[in-house]
């Protein structure tokens, strides 16, 4: 379990399961992710004894559940580079199920706004988040014409290496033969 606070980055994919907010809301900037800056709306998965919000009002409660040996297990999809879908449930000892959705999952790089905290479980991680799936190689910013130039240099600094050599060896040859 993660705490994230207000203004703080998720330093995970995680799927919420308690807030600040008495109905379990979060409020989430992409700008990181997607370049949006309006605030998206997460929730708590529904894990409450009657299945329609949070189980935990903040990490004293979660701790006292924990101490009295209550679990809960969630399971989910393998990483995939979709940030706009997950699939999860998650399950209390109690029997109390809960689906988790994208509107559950809060994801790594995203900042915690308009929230004081949140409390979420990891459900991914290192490479398998989806901000590090969505990721590839920066293309280079060299225009065409300065990749030929480029390749045109290699050519004449290689020629010039090798006019030199044959010279050098040639003179060296001649020295040689004529020095007598």
């Amino acid at each position: 379990v993660v705490v994230v606070r207000d203004r703080d980055e998720f330093p995970a994919d995680l799927v919420c399961i308690a807030s600040s907010d008495p109905e379990g809301k979060c409020y989430i900037e992409t700008a990181n992710i997607d370049g949006e800056t309006n605030l998206k709306l997460r929730k708590a998965a529904a894990c409450n004894a009657s299945g329609s919000g949070p189980g935990w009002e903040d990490m004293t409660a979660l701790l006292q559940s924990a101490s009295n040996g209550d679990d809960m297990a969630i399971s989910f999809e393998p990483p995939n580079p979709s940030i706009h879908t997950f699939g999860g449930t998650m399950t209390t000892n109690k029997g109390v199920r809960a689906a988790c959705g994208a509107s559950e999952l809060c994801l790594r790089g995203a900042v915690l706004r308009n929230t004081k905290w949140v409390l979420g479980v990891v459900v991914y991680t290192g490479r398998d988040t989806k901000l590090v799936m969505n990721s590839r190689e920066v293309p280079s910013k060299l225009s065409t014409i300065e990749q030929t130039v480029n390749k045109m240099i290699y050519f004449i600094l290689f020629a010039d290496v090798l006019l030199t050599t044959t010279v050098t060896i040639a003179r060296s040859l001649w020295e040689a033969g004529y020095s007598k």
